[in-house]
């Protein structure tokens, strides 16, 4: 990331994607809410040490700095706090003679948890929801791409439950569906791979024709 990358982050303000925190001496108790956010959602941009609202920036106490970096660290490394637990690595530049912290957080593969809670990235900022199981869902399905089959061939929502690992219920009216659904693309995957042998059959077929009739001519010849 370069300082005019940066400057053009900081320009377009707080988004889907990004987020300021002020953090002057200390991390905001927000802030593993953003980075939780951004994981679960499409990945972010998170700023330490520029004003929300204003974009201006004020920029982190340098006295502060190593202290804060080690917290975050610990923090986003501890599976009771983060689960399963994230390595990141923030980065101090220097604007305008301010230092501020810039925390790159990539788009996760698994769903995660910040202590117990799930947390999505919205056009209105980080929001809470564990409590909605069709969101929840939602968001496993993108992680898991589940709903591959439950919605094409179920045509109705499955619903979420979870314990120990996530579940998916589908609905018994829907089951025979579902069923018949796999039934079908099992034996398109089948006649195709049947196309295929048949196929390479015949090319080997041919193959062995003409390395017959060049055997042929080549005894031919010698006579």
């Amino acid at each position: 990331m370069t300082i005019e990358e940066l400057r053009c982050l900081i320009h377009t303000g707080e988004k889907i994607d990004v987020e300021f925190k002020r953090a002057e001496n200390d991390l905001n108790k927000d802030l593993y809410q953003s980075v939780c956010s951004f994981n679960n959602r499409d990945g972010g941009h998170l700023f330490l040490g520029v004003a929300d609202g204003t974009k201006e920036i004020k920029g982190v106490n340098p006295q502060r700095i190593d202290k804060m970096l080690k917290d975050f660290t610990t923090s986003i490394n501890n599976a009771n706090k983060i689960n399963p637990p994230m390595y990141l690595t923030p980065e101090v530049f220097d604007l305008d003679g301010k230092k501020i912290i810039y925390i790159r957080i990539p788009e996760g593969t698994q769903l995660r948890r910040l202590n117990g809670r799930i947390w999505d990235r919205t056009h209105e900022g980080d929001i809470d929801i564990t409590d909605n199981a069709e969101l929840v869902y939602k968001m496993y399905a993108r992680k898991r791409n589940t709903n591959k089959y439950t919605k094409l061939y179920s045509g109705g929502t499955p619903v979420f439950v979870e314990d120990d690992i996530f579940g998916i219920l589908i609905p018994m009216e829907n089951v025979a569906g579902i069923l018949a659904g796999l039934e079908i693309s099992v034996r398109e995957n089948s006649e195709e791979n049947k196309r295929r042998k048949q196929v390479k059959k015949t090319g080997e077929e041919n193959r062995r024709r003409k390395q017959a009739k060049k055997t042929g001519e080549e005894k031919h010849l010698k006579i």
